[in-house]
């Protein structure tokens, strides 16, 4: 390496080298990220939804209140 003027460990260097467990590693943990985002997604699906179904009943409520006064 040297005759292409390369040197090889730098004095002080912090670098390191990682190895093929780290890998795993962090494959591990995106693949739990990307589970999590799913089950946030399909919680935030069915909170939407019992929201919508509550403004619903009471839009209904409204309605049927306003209807008595009108009588």
């Amino acid at each position: 390496m040297a005759k292409y003027g390369l040197k090889r460990g730098i004095v002080g260097s912090e670098v390191r080298h990682t190895t093929a467990q780290y890998h795993r590693d962090l494959l591990n943990q995106t693949e739990d990220i990307q589970e999590n985002v799913g089950l946030l997604l399909a919680e935030k699906e069915m909170a939407e939804s019992e929201l919508a179904k509550i403004k619903r009943f009471s839009f209904r409520q409204r309605q049927v209140k306003g209807a008595g006064a009108v009588i």
